[in-house]
């Protein structure tokens, strides 16, 4: 099941450090909400500005300033590392959701390596190069990237899809909790007039 509710100051956060062209990552705790936990900036290596997580957890999360598409090896990640089970991928547009139950095996690495390059090379030249935002080659994405299966799943989320969901569960929280009041005042009222027509009872005994 898909955790992708938000917090806004975290969203808020991610988004100051996608303003460079450096990658930032950390880990995510969820209590109701992602929130941080710890915040690594990239470094410089091999000509690649990217980021070293510290740790692997059930939540990760990282940034791609310029390109908006996962690469090659954050897909594997997911799918080779059981101590991970969701990875964010924020970008100028809205972010990436990777999830996975399980751990794959049902093709060789090289075959799963092949695929997913073939997915990033297509998504990479209907994008210019992952730069111009393309909808309908995001939907066409996703459906090729899904063929892997053995639980991996993979969703995209605008920042605007962000708050429509955390409205819709701030609604059916506001919700159950006006059922409960609803039916604790009705459990009050009724005891009420069970307790007065006891004692009108009693009283015309008397």
């Amino acid at each position: 099941m898909i955790k992708h509710n938000i917090n806004p100051a975290t969203i808020n956060a991610i988004k100051e450090y996608l303003q460079g062209d450096v990658e930032y990552c950390g880990n995510f705790i969820y209590d109701n909400e992602l929130l941080l936990t710890n915040v690594l900036k990239g470094q410089n290596i091999n000509n690649r500005r990217a980021c070293v997580y510290t740790h692997y957890s059930t939540y990760l999360w990282h940034t791609h300033p310029n390109k908006y598409y996962p690469s090659n090896e954050d897909i594997l990640k997911i799918l080779k590392r059981s101590a991970i089970s969701y990875s964010y991928i924020f970008t100028n547009y809205g972010y990436w959701v990777l999830y996975k139950e399980g751990t794959h095996k049902d093709i060789s690495l090289k075959k799963l390596a092949e695929h997913i390059n073939n997915c990033g090379r297509t998504f990479y030249i209907k994008t210019d190069g992952g730069l111009t935002y393309n909808p309908r080659e995001i939907s066409d994405y996703i459906r090729r990237l899904k063929q892997i299966g053995d639980g991996f799943n993979i969703k995209w989320i605008t920042y605007k899809d962000n708050n429509t969901v955390r409205s819709r569960s701030r609604n059916r929280t506001n919700t159950v909790r006006s059922r409960s009041r609803n039916r604790t005042n009705t459990v009050r009222s009724r005891s009420r007039n069970r307790t007065n027509t006891v004692h009108n009872r009693s009283r015309n005994i008397k």
